[in-house]
């Protein structure tokens, strides 16, 4: 086996380990910003309700 042949499969290993890790980093991030939504939207629903309705917002 060739240097040449082991530095293309060094870099293949890379790429994949480089996108495994990307993948990871997404999904950690996406599943945080998830939680923090769904947990801030209800009170912002709320709030617009009541200031829909004309009442003060006690928050």
């Amino acid at each position: 086996m060739g240097s040449h042949v082991l530095q293309g499969w060094i870099g293949v290993g890379v790429v994949f380990v480089g996108a495994g890790f990307n993948f990871a980093l997404a999904t950690v991030f996406g599943a945080i910003f998830g939680f923090v939504v769904s947990t801030v939207r209800p009170r912002i629903r709320d709030d617009m309700k009541l200031q829909i309705a004309g009442a003060r917002s006690t928050a």
